[in-house]
């Protein structure tokens, strides 16, 4: 995976990230998005309204967000998708964007699949040009720090969590192979302080992160499968203990649905995953919304979003089997026909996000209980 060897110029202005450590007013139902805050879009228009009730922005700028998931949900993917949302936003060009491999484990052909990514994607830190990504909890304090100390506002990924290991635990390990090594007794158990750790840590880098109008995205990985299909869709396990739901501006839970085939040659393509957002102090709200994820194209989002449109019935029906979609791309046609012509048009699918949020926003209001101001 192409990393940039060295950070790229960045300015000092802090214009940018000036007002996000702000919070978010928040009304009965519906946020009141005030111009001064500032959203970086997560790839998915229907993820971003969930988070925000706005199609164009998911993460809250100044803010740690925890996305937890099973394997194969899509958890990195949806993260190297918000790093390239925000290397193609003119919002975030003095943004530095951290990229921090822990498990070592991706090797996504991100010049391809994110363009612009490629060039202003960093690790967290370089020894003779070579990056250097953490190992322990500390290495992960110590490069979001630096970071803050530095001024420039940035978007740090940390992949993963789990991955992490701490130095006691580091420490112990070498007590426990050498006691091994000698024939001896280790005494006590194995202490695992991770949990401890992060209570600390999540303390002090969620006020310094508000205060740059950076972004911290922090993936972990459920030992548990959700079943997206009955009512139990809360995890069983997770590493980190409760801090990272205690610190975190917004923690979401992604499902597994099914895999996505090529029938022709029997070949997985993709994955269909489940998001619910289970927790938000943007707006207070716990949404769930879809995500298709192709392996060769990314998040599917213009299919998400018309679909979106089709199940809440906003896409008026021509025939059993056609669509008026005029007030979007000019035509009527199969859904199939509405989706070729919206993917070859950039205006069309800014007009499909924003019909989304439009629909999705009625929806909101429609749900607000009305009852006359206790205050």
């Amino acid at each position: 995976m192409a990393l940039a060897k060295k950070p790229v110029s960045q300015t000092s202005s802090m214009e940018a990230a000036a007002s996000v450590a702000a919070s978010a007013d928040m009304e009965v139902g519906i946020v009141a998005h005030k111009d001064t805050l500032t959203y970086l879009s997560t790839g998915s228009t229907l993820l971003n309204l969930a988070l925000t009730d706005k199609a164009d922005g998911g993460w809250l700028a100044g803010r740690f967000y925890n996305i937890i998931g099973d394997s194969s949900s899509g958890k990195s993917f949806m993260c190297l998708t918000s790093l390239a949302e925000a290397a193609h936003d003119p919002k975030f060009d003095d943004y530095r964007i951290i990229y921090d491999d822990v498990e070592v484990a991706n090797t996504f052909d991100v010049a391809n699949l994110f363009g612009k990514l490629a060039d202003r994607m960093e690790a967290p830190r370089y020894e003779d040009d070579e990056p250097i990504y953490s190992n322990t909890v500390e290495d992960f304090y110590a490069n979001v720090m630096r970071l803050c100390k530095e001024g420039t506002p940035f978007i740090y990924v940390l992949d993963s969590v789990d991955a992490l290991t701490s130095n006691s635990e580091l420490d112990r390990a070498e007590e426990f192979v050498d006691a091994q090594e000698k024939g001896k007794e280790v005494k006590g158990s194995y202490k695992m302080d991770k949990a401890k750790l992060l209570t600390e840590i999540l303390r002090v880098i969620t006020t310094e992160i508000a205060k740059t109008g950076s972004i911290v995205l922090a993936i972990s990985q459920t030992r548990d499968n959700i079943d997206p299909r009955t009512s139990m869709f809360t995890p069983k396990t997770r590493a980190g203990g409760k801090a990272l739901k205690f610190f975190a501006t917004g923690e979401m839970w992604l499902a597994h649905l099914s895999n996505i085939n090529n029938t022709k040659y029997e070949r997985k393509i993709g994955d269909r995953t489940k998001i619910k957002v289970s927790k938000n102090k943007v707006t207070g709200k716990c949404r769930e919304v879809p995500l298709t994820l192709l392996y060769s194209y990314g998040i599917d989002d213009v299919q998400e979003n018309l679909q979106f449109l089709i199940d809440t019935n906003n896409l008026p029906k021509v025939s059993a089997q056609k669509f008026d979609a005029s007030h979007i791309c000019h035509m009527e046609g199969t859904r199939q026909a509405i989706l070729d012509c919206i993917y070859g048009d950039k205006e069309y699918q800014k007009k499909l996000a924003k019909e989304c949020e439009k629909v999705w926003v009625d929806i909101e209001k429609a749900c607000i209980v009305q009852r006359p101001s206790r205050y």
